[in-house]
């Protein structure tokens, strides 16, 4: 979920958010858990998604990156935006992330050289390098969602169905030392994870109760607001230990013992995904209209852009540094996904090879990034890029 911000506060803070494909919210887990792929093409929701098939990744080694139209230089704002430019013009180098033979991941997060990842099949990987995973042995769970690594290398597990699965002391690489915790009511269940320090949140729904933020206490998730008012939740980013971004279709909430809602639609036509931050006070807010539509948060209110990339819809969004956000889009039915780098200003990405959706992105630190990706073939691989 995470990049830097001012090294201090996105490690501690955690303002960056992760997306996936698979979202609950996308597949109509109202109360009734996630389905087990993608859904409607949206990314977002929790920590990372899809992976890998068919026998591990050969993938044909890496391709690297560039940004194109010249590289990235500065950047001027856009509709109260800051400029600041893109690191190393905004190029990475993509390298294929090895996981075990027929595994597909579902979700992905870490902290400092650790990194853990929920499989489609109810498994559990752990980083034995940045670009190689190993299974957890002994932990098998069908139902396993979504991931989150405090800094203390706590590891907390959503799942589609009533439970949690957590582990707060021991080795988390071994699978007996995590305990399954049922949430605090029947019908919760939950579409992401997102945490500050040690702070750990969720954000789900429950019968009639299609919003729900939730906080780690006491050895169970609890619900913390159930009126968050932006219709369906699909992301959350903990920009504190009590203070709680919320995306949803209608637009943003803000939870800091109360919930207060950003409403930034101005055309009344957009129906909005999901929300990353660079700082607390510079947010990017992602959706789809009929060209699609992102708006930015200057630290006081939320402003519709213009003079963004055409699109069919805006899938997700990641923060990758202070000043530069990673931006994924649909440009026309059916073709392949593309991405952006927005840093000010709107700068088009190198992805790797053969790929046509991205399932899910992660960004360790400013200079990393891990994208789940489906080719062409509908292969699922994931991939390291570094600049």
């Amino acid at each position: 979920m995470r990049s830097l911000l001012v090294a201090a506060c996105l490690c501690a803070c955690s303002p960056i958010t992760p997306f996936r494909t698979d979202a609950g919210a996308d597949a109509g887990a109202q109360a009734g858990g996630t389905s087990g792929g993608t859904s409607g093409g949206d990314v977002g929701g929790g920590n990372a998604g899809g992976g890998t098939t068919g026998g591990g990744l050969t993938a044909g080694g890496s391709s690297g990156g560039g940004a194109s139209a010249g590289g990235a230089s500065g950047g001027g704002a856009a509709a109260g935006g800051s400029s600041g430019g893109s690191i190393d013009g905004g190029v990475f180098t993509w390298t294929p992330v090895t996981v075990p033979m027929g595994v597909a991941v579902r979700s992905l997060h870490g902290s400092g050289t650790d990194f853990f990842a929920t499989t489609y099949a109810g498994g559990l990987l752990a980083s034995t390098s940045p670009t190689n995973f190993a299974a957890v042995s002994g932990f098998s769970h069908p139902d396993v969602d979504d991931v989150y690594v405090t800094p203390s290398k706590k590891v907390f597990i959503s799942t589609s169905a009533n439970w949690a699965y957590v582990c707060t002391s021991g080795d988390c690489r071994l699978g007996m030392n995590y305990s399954a915790l049922a949430n605090q009511n029947p019908s919760d269940v939950f579409y992401g994870l997102c945490g500050s320090g040690e702070a750990v949140f969720a954000v789900g729904a429950a019968t009639s109760l299609p919003a729900i933020l939730f906080e780690y206490s006491v050895d169970r998730f609890v619900r913390r607001s159930t009126t968050l008012g932006v219709s369906t939740a699909r992301n959350c980013v903990a920009l504190g230990s009590s203070f709680v971004r919320i995306a949803g279709d209608t637009g943003v909430a803000a939870y800091d013992g109360g919930v207060s809602l950003e409403v930034p639609i101005t055309s009344g036509t957009a129906s909005w995904r999901y929300v990353a931050f660079a700082t607390p006070s510079d947010g990017l807010l992602v959706g789809r209209t009929t060209t699609g539509a992102v708006a930015r948060f200057d630290g006081s209110i939320w402003t519709e852009l213009a003079g963004v990339p055409t699109a069919q819809q805006f899938e997700g969004v990641v923060a990758l540094s202070a000043t530069e956000f990673f931006v994924v889009a649909t440009v026309q039915p059916g073709r392949a996904q593309g991405a952006f780098l927005f840093d000010g200003a709107w700068r088009p990405i190198s992805l790797p090879p053969s790929l046509d959706t991205i399932e899910a992105a992660f960004a360790p630190d400013a200079r990393q990034l891990y994208l789940v990706v489906v080719e062409g073939s509908g292969r699922h691989v994931v991939w390291l890029g570094t600049r």
